[in-house]
């Protein structure tokens, strides 16, 4: 018997998820909406120009296919800054293996109908690497609540809104994300109001409607489940549902500042996870405190699904946060990753 191949969720229109936007789907721009990180052709892979990568000893650069200017690491990244001499257009790029980055292109090409998650623009191969080129960053998440920029529940809203799009938008092409943190999703714009998932590394692509996963060296600790953490004595989890569960984090960080569970003894930092026990403000709305609990839920078969969140109450507070976010229904150790400003 062959093997089934992955066939779902498939990706619904707000109208036929019903929820809170529901009515609102019809007032599209002819545009197409929001500006998208992604080229209107696919990326070019250049293998001819660029089987050749020359070093620049005097300040620790790259050349790369003769045209790219490979520069320095982006801040809490693993892109660099890059230049390219033809365009003079300033990118981000991340070097990986052939192999690693066949992997990587395969998840991105999954998801090429996602406005919510940011798509190559250019693609390199030199030697035993290939060099994977996005359009330039403003930022990330991880940096604007760090430095405290979060205003409000209704800032926090409209960023948050686009980024279980995305996640939603990944488990629909069954991808599981794995390593799901705030410094994975990028501002595409200076006003940081549009947010995208900028890349798919370590990703699992599912072949079948089994999303089971077993235990992984990947992820920063703050945002592992407790399954996840269970895994590493053996056994199996739901990427989906851990996936849910970083979500949680990053969830419960924007609104409040601080992350859910923290220790800068990965031990500790594990057993408060595995307790499951966290601090909720009294001033946080209660539509907002009402999500929190069903996400980071100990046993993962009661967290809701990430369109089960888009269909929140707590989204439906804002009417205008289409508008606001511009975007258009499509598919018609511990390490300074954990450092985050207290909510004191």
């Amino acid at each position: 018997m062959s093997e089934s191949r992955y066939s779902g969720p498939v990706r619904r229109s707000r109208k036929e998820r019903g929820g809170p936007y529901s009515t609102q789907r019809s007032q599209e721009k002819e545009n197409g909406g929001c500006e998208t990180v992604r080229p209107e052709t696919p990326p070019r892979i250049q293998p001819g120009i660029a089987e050749q990568v020359n070093e620049r000893t005097d300040t620790d650069a790259k050349i790369i296919g003769d045209r790219y200017l490979f520069l320095e690491n982006l801040e809490g990244s693993n892109l660099k800054r890059a230049i390219d001499l033809v365009t003079k257009r300033e990118l981000a790029c991340r070097a990986v293996s052939r192999q690693a980055g066949a992997s990587i292109l395969q998840a991105h090409f999954r998801l090429e109908f996602s406005q919510f998650v940011a798509q190559p623009v250019e693609i390199v191969s030199a030697g035993t690497e290939q060099f994977i080129f996005y359009q330039k960053n403003f930022g990330d998440l991880h940096g604007l609540v760090r430095d405290r920029l979060v205003r409000d529940e209704e800032h926090a809203r409209v960023l948050l809104y686009q980024i279980v799009n995305a996640v939603y938008d990944c488990h629909c092409a069954g991808i599981v994300l794995t390593d799901l943190k705030m410094r994975r999703f990028v501002f595409t714009d200076k006003a940081k109001t549009k947010i995208v998932l900028e890349t798919l590394e370590d990703a699992t692509i599912l072949q079948t409607d089994n999303d089971v996963q077993s235990y992984r060296r990947v992820g920063h600790p703050a945002y592992l489940s407790p399954e996840a953490i269970c895994s590493s004595r053996g056994g199996s989890y739901s990427g989906f549902k851990a996936d849910i569960w970083g979500l949680g984090v990053i969830i419960y960080t924007v609104l409040i500042g601080r992350y859910p569970f923290n220790d800068q003894n990965p031990l500790a930092l594990f057993s408060k996870i595995l307790q499951g026990h966290y601090y909720l403000p009294d001033d946080l709305s209660s539509h907002a405190k009402c999500m929190i609990r069903n996400l980071l839920r100990k046993d993962p078969f009661e967290r809701l699904t990430a369109e089960d969140l888009l269909a929140h109450p707590w989204f439906a507070e804002s009417e205008d946060i289409i508008d606001k976010t511009g975007s258009v229904e499509v598919f018609d150790e511990i390490n300074n990753d954990q450092i985050v400003p207290s909510a004191n």
